[in-house]
């Protein structure tokens, strides 16, 4: 599968050594391609307008037209943009931005991206739209599914009932029955655990939200989740983190003992298991939030980078509970569906998995609730349907079915490609110039000293230009 990956990277002019961030082509590679300077942010009016108390009747439409257009400075890209909009059905062609600085890049709108023909390509599967991290380790890429699918479902949001959530994870799983699936309900709600033990429902467990994160984390990784869901409040005040309920916060209606989750403690959610999670979905308020600054990073952000994990989808933006449920059900829909197609070998292994892919669907029908309105038009006026956000790492990731019996066959590690680490360290070198640059003059000299003493490493490790 063809696919269009470009890039947003710290670098430093060389002429004073300030600091600008660079738009250049990753995918396809072409030799000599430039890095040029991207001046675009989140405070330009078009963009703006998207987090404003009013959105303007063609708000979505003309933030993605101008995003779109601003990508063709770069001329490589430009082609590659044109040839990539030529890609018919059922052919797919991805379009991913890898956010290589903290800059602001990420607080961009990325999946408002609008072809000129007025298309939006997060809104179609041929183009999708995801965004790409590149850690700092190796990471897995090829995974083995042995059924049953098994799903851990945080559903604790304080002032928010979870039923409807629990019915659209619930129904969206069971589109695909064939596929067999385990889940684990860890609730707040006294109604919502009532509610669930009385279904019933084979391969479904139901528990009451413990009241110390080392507890949950404990829970939920003796499960060994395929898929780690949460419904719950998100912040970016201080550092990225959900707010977990807990039932007394329920009792005195205040958040007084609610569990706050950062990214380092999610990834102690899924450890240690034979089968890592694929994805870690953040449906809860601001879970995908950028930030002007490079101090305050998304939460699904950091869990790519830090956590390895292979894909996380969050939200931009807080998002109404009924959103939230449509969003649950069309891609859990969608998910089970297309696991189960590659169980029975209607998709072929050798195929890779398009995360991106997997949201549109949710997408399209969160753009549909505006009535009377075309999907076209609905897209061009309201925002909610391009908050659900895709994080991968670089690596396509292969899904292949296993066999009951079987031994787990752990995580297959891609082995280290020459290219890849040279764009690795070229990256790290640009940003701590670009730090180097920007020391006040009371920074310490130790910190001076290895910073200088990393910049020559890195230089004679990637020889001369």
């Amino acid at each position: 599968m063809n696919r269009l990956v470009f890039q947003l990277a710290d670098s430093v002019a060389p002429g004073d050594g300030s600091a600008y961030v660079a738009l250049s082509l990753a995918e396809p590679r072409v030799f000599g391609s430039p890095a040029l300077p991207f001046p675009v942010t989140a405070n330009d009016p078009p963009y703006a307008a998207l987090v404003g108390g009013v959105l303007p009747e063609h708000g979505v439409l003309d933030a993605g037209r101008a995003l779109y257009d601003a990508l063709l400075v770069h001329p490589h890209l430009q082609q590659a943009l044109q040839s990539a909009l030529q890609t018919q059905p059922p052919a797919r062609f991805p379009v991913l931005v890898e956010i290589a600085t903290g800059a602001g890049a990420e607080a961009l709108p990325w999946e408002t991206l609008c072809a000129p023909s007025g298309d939006f390509l997060g809104l179609d599967e041929r183009w999708a739209v995801g965004r790409v991290v590149a850690g700092p380790g190796p990471t897995p890429t090829e995974w083995f599914l042995r059924a049953p699918l098994r799903v851990a479902a945080v559903l604790s949001c304080l002032g928010v009932e979870a039923a409807g959530e629990w019915a659209a994870l619930r129904d969206g799983l069971a589109a695909a029955p064939g596929l067999g699936t385990e889940v684990l309900a860890v609730v707040s709600e006294e109604s919502l655990h009532a509610q669930i033990t009385a279904e019933a429902l084979p391969g479904v467990r139901v528990e009451l939200v413990p009241s110390d994160v080392g507890d949950l984390q404990r829970l939920v990784a003796e499960f060994h989740p395929h898929v780690l869901h949460f419904f719950c409040h998100g912040s970016t005040e201080g550092t990225a983190h959900l707010q977990v309920a807990v039932k007394s916060d329920w009792v005195t209606g205040t958040p007084e003992r609610s569990l706050l989750v950062e990214a380092r403690e999610i990834r102690a959610f899924t450890r240690p298991t034979d089968d890592p999670p694929w994805v870690v979905v953040l449906n809860c308020c601001r879970s995908a939030a950028g930030s002007e600054t490079a101090q305050l990073e998304s939460l699904a952000l950091k869990l790519v980078y830090d956590a390895g994990v292979p894909a996380v989808v969050g939200m931009r933006e807080p998002v109404l509970s009924d959103d939230a449920s449509v969003f649950s059900a069309a891609f859990y829909r969608r998910l089970a569906t297309d696991l189960a197609a590659r169980l029975d070998g209607t998709v072929p292994a050798e195929q890779p998995w398009d995360w991106a892919a997997l949201v549109v669907e949710a997408r399209t029908r969160l753009a549909r609730r505006m009535p009377g309105l075309t999907l076209s038009a609905a897209a061009a006026a309201t925002k909610e349907w391009s908050l659900p956000v895709v994080y991968t790492r670089p690596e396509p990731l292969l899904v292949r079915p296993g066999h009951p019996g079987e031994p787990a066959p752990g995580p297959q590690v891609a082995p280290a490609d020459p290219e890849q680490a040279a764009r690795a360290a070229r990256l790290e070198l640009q940003a701590l110039q670009a730090l180097a640059g920007g020391l006040p003059p009371e920074a310490p000299d130790g910190l001076r000293s290895d910073i200088a003493a990393r910049i020559a490493e890195l230089t004679a490790g990637l020889g001369p230009s």
